[in-house]
């Protein structure tokens, strides 16, 4: 448990759900190949239930996911264990989203998937908006469009689409 408290590196707000890497900011998330408890339609209900109940709580340290990744990713924003809800984001290195750049989800899949789910629309309208703003084969009136939906919804996911990660440091040791 001593050597599990001295990979902790803090907590940070992230983006979870419809895309593996923070809307493209930071590495990709991998998620566990053997999942103990299946994602399933009972537990995704039950997290909506409790969200119509008391909230989502996704800013709370006892809602927060587990993820491993190298110390190197991380430029900034963690914040230690505290009380109230947190609301810093995670700050990646400009490295951090390079190709075969890795982030290990430990616990989680059922709140990554049920904020996909929530979010399936704003997910699926950022990921073609940003297809196209990088397409070169489009008139500048298209880019521009596509550049609009890009920054609005991702505000949208920014604001809404986040769960609270503590990071641990999987690098060398």
């Amino acid at each position: 448990m001593e050597q599990l408290c001295a990979t902790e590196l803090g907590y940070g707000l992230m983006c979870v759900g419809g895309t593996k890497n923070d809307l493209g900011r930071g590495p990709e998330l991998i998620r566990q190949v053997y999942n103990p408890r299946p994602i399933n339609p009972q537990i995704l209900k039950k997290i909506e239930n409790n969200k119509q109940s008391h909230g989502l709580l996704n800013r709370h340290e006892s809602n927060a996911i587990s993820v491993g990744i190298k110390k190197t990713f991380i430029k900034g924003g963690l914040q230690g264990r505290k009380s109230e809800a947190f609301t810093n984001r995670v700050q990646w290195a400009s490295n951090a989203n390079a190709t075969g750049n890795t982030m290990m989800l430990f616990n989680g899949n059922h709140r990554c998937t049920h904020i996909a789910e929530s979010y399936e629309q704003e997910f699926y309208s950022w990921n073609i908006a940003t297809t196209d703003a990088k397409r070169r084969n489009i008139s500048a009136r298209e880019k521009n469009d596509a550049q609009v939906i890009v920054k609005n919804t991702q505000n949208i996911l920014d604001q809404h689409a986040i769960w609270l990660v503590k990071f641990y440091d999987i690098g060398e040791r």
